[in-house]
């Protein structure tokens, strides 16, 4: 006869009346414990530089994305307003106004293992071209995988590398 309760099974010979336990041993389970542990530690640093990688692709699209919305905005002339773009601490902002006193203003939080750097206070005029007083010249992201430059030229033109 054999008797099945939870994970054990239980098998009753009636000619010995002895019993036999089937089930895992300590011994399988610290196994399938330690290869699992190998398998996590192996894909550790796979995991992280993807994470990395998928941070930077992120914030790269973002940026350029904020300074395209920022030059869409002036160019409809959008609530009859100037806008920017800036960079605060490790905040990348889009604004309506002034940057420091933005009446409208949409932010980007720059992850901690990415670097910008080049971007100063930028507004823009009607045609898209950013203000010769305070225009955007070059924005560099970076990380330990790779950077990415992005210049702007007189008329307003962004150039990707």
């Amino acid at each position: 006869m054999i008797y099945e309760v939870g994970f054990m099974i239980y098998e009753l010979n009636n000619k010995n009346r002895t019993s036999r336990v089937r089930g895992i041993t300590l011994i399988e389970l610290l196994i399938i414990i330690a290869i699992l542990g190998i398998l996590g530690a192996s894909t550790t640093p796979l995991v992280g530089k993807f994470i990395l990688r998928n941070e930077y692709q992120i914030t790269t699209d973002k940026v350029i994305s904020i300074i395209r919305k920022a030059q869409g905005y002036a160019m409809d002339n959008k609530n009859d307003s100037t806008w920017g773009v800036c960079k605060t601490g490790s905040v990348m902002r889009l604004f309506q106004g002034t940057c420091g006193t933005p009446v409208f203003s949409e932010d980007f939080v720059i992850p901690a293992t990415i670097t910008i750097s080049g971007l100063t206070t930028t507004t823009f005029n009607r045609r898209g071209e950013p203000n010769p007083s305070n225009g955007l010249s070059s924005v560099i992201i970076s990380t330990n995988i790779g950077s990415m430059s992005a210049t702007m030229n007189s008329s307003g033109g962004l150039m990707i590398n």
